[in-house]
């Protein structure tokens, strides 16, 4: 019996020294695959190209040419907005941007971004004939135009009126877009430009070509800029082929800076109603209004001053302002509305905003 109960002990022993060496030698390989795949990892990584944000160092902003519907307002009731091409105006202007954008960029690599709207796509087109150094292009539905709805059985002019009331920025066209919603998509747009990848073996262009609408190039400022809605209000729309350059500066909290020694220079100017203390009242216009610094609409003794620079004879003294309220906008071309009150001692309040001077149809 003594003998059997030996064995057994042997036996079980024997069988758990065996399961040990085997759980001892599965361990073991575990741990040699597992360096094995973390070597392989390394290796790949090693021979991978590194990718890393890049953000370009020039961007200019490009409004399309002279459109058909530019000309003709009431051919968005006939014709598809996206297919309202460029007039022979147009084309020479296009060809004209060319020019002066090569005379900017010389040889460096550059990207396109359009539109994909007819008249942005030929403006393109005829930009190229000046002969780029493009590494690609491509389109971008985020930067089209704003889309006015349906127009065939609209008032056009009615439709205009209203936006007048309301604001650009505000109106929403039935059946179409706000310039609110256009912002949208636009500061979508921005912040993915702003996280263009590169590799080592790849570097992106350091100059990117935006050709796109008068309205989406404001919006597309506004949001890098970060203006109020009122501010908006007051920035003329860019006649067609201007071009905005927009440096890359790490120092400003945008990330860029206007280039106004090479692009187009950046209107805004607001219609205003000035009372002064012995109750007369004169409408002015104040121009350059993006000069003033931010906060704008609260920075009521640097407009005083620039009314008094700009009317030196409407106001002599500018301790004699007792209100301005901005107003609507007046028939000239070009005039844009910003509202707020300011009352001494200082007090600010901003109401609705139009504009005057918008030509994106």
């Amino acid at each position: 019996m003594e003998a059997m109960s030996t064995q057994r002990v042997v036996a079980v022993a024997a069988v758990t020294a065996m399961t040990m060496v085997s759980i001892g030698g599965y361990c073991i390989y575990s741990l040699i695959q597992d360096k094995l795949e973390q070597h392989h990892k390394s290796v790949l990584k090693s021979i991978q190209p590194k990718k890393r944000t890049v953000r370009p160092k020039l961007v200019i902003l490009v409004r399309h040419g002279e459109s058909e519907g530019n000309c003709d307002h009431t051919l968005y009731r006939t014709k598809p907005d996206n297919q309202i091409g460029l007039t022979e105006k147009g084309i020479e202007q296009s060809v004209a941007a060319g020019k002066r954008i090569k005379k900017i960029v010389g040889d460096r690599k550059v990207t396109f971004i359009i539109s994909p709207f007819d008249r942005t796509f030929q403006t393109f087109q005829n930009i190229m004939k000046a002969g780029f150094n493009a590494k690609q292009y491509s389109f971008d539905p985020r930067i089209r135009e704003q889309e006015f709805g349906n127009l065939q059985d609209s008032d056009h002019g009615l439709l205009r009126e209203q936006q007048k009331t309301v604001g650009r920025f505000y109106y929403r066209f039935p059946t179409g877009e706000s310039g609110a919603d256009v912002y949208d998509r636009a500061h979508q747009f921005w912040e993915s430009l702003m996280r263009m990848k590169s590799t080592n073996d790849d570097e992106p262009a350091e100059v990117v070509i935006i050709v796109t609408h008068g309205l989406t190039m404001r919006l597309l400022l506004m949001q890098l800029f970060h203006w109020t809605p009122h501010t908006f209000h007051t920035v003329w729309n860019a006649d067609n082929c201007n071009l905005y350059c927009l440096s890359k500066c790490d120092k400003a909290q945008s990330g860029y800076v206007f280039d106004h020694n090479h692009g187009d220079y950046l209107k805004s100017s607001s219609l205003m109603e000035v009372t002064f203390v012995n109750g007369e009242k004169k409408q002015l216009c104040l121009q350059e209004y993006l000069s003033i610094p931010a906060p704008r609409e609260e920075n009521i003794e640097s407009i005083c001053q620039m009314l008094h620079e700009q009317h030196p004879s409407d106001v002599i003294d500018p301790q004699q302002i007792k209100s301005i309220i901005s107003i609507s906008p007046s028939s000239q071309r070009f005039q844009r509305m910003a509202e707020f009150t300011k009352q001494v001692p200082i007090e600010a309040e901003i109401s609705r905003q139009t504009s005057a001077h918008d030509t994106n149809w």
